[in-house]
């Protein structure tokens, strides 16, 4: 965490004279960028580059939109982009389905499978031509 704070510092004091307008948005958004590779660096270390990968395809757009002119930026920006994309999406689809759920959602919240209609299997229907009285309103 420590390591992409002082990134994110270094990179913000180097573009800042260069932002202009740009400069709280920029801020704001590299911070929560540096949050997400930091975090992604607790998952695996394929999460991590790319988290690591994601974050310096939008730093390279940063430096672009202060004005810095790189050679191959372009190409950069897209190589580390679909990298850290690819490196992020199989690192979240190699996981048990398990583990890629969060929480369990309440129980009338889950899906079905049945086109929306919930099934409680904790109640027992009456067997087949039994005559259940109260079922309708105004009595059997």
């Amino acid at each position: 965490m420590a390591g992409y704070l002082a990134l994110w510092v270094a990179a913000n004091a180097l573009l800042w004279p260069r932002l202009g307008e740009l400069r709280l948005p920029v801020l704001g958004y590299s911070l929560a960028l540096s949050l997400m590779a930091a975090a992604a660096v607790g998952v695996s270390r394929r999460a991590a580059a790319g988290g690591a990968l994601f974050l310096l395809s939008d730093a390279l757009i940063g430096a672009g939109a202060a004005g810095l002119a790189l050679p191959g930026r372009e190409l950069a920006v897209m190589v580390s982009y679909v990298a850290a994309l690819y490196l992020i999406t199989t690192t979240w689809a190699g996981r048990p389905a398990a583990e890629r759920t969060t929480e369990e959602p309440p129980p009338g919240n889950r899906p079905t499978g049945h086109g929306g209609r919930r099934h409680d299997r904790s109640v027992a229907a009456p067997p087949a031509g039994t005559r259940v009285s109260g079922g309708r309103p105004g009595g059997g």
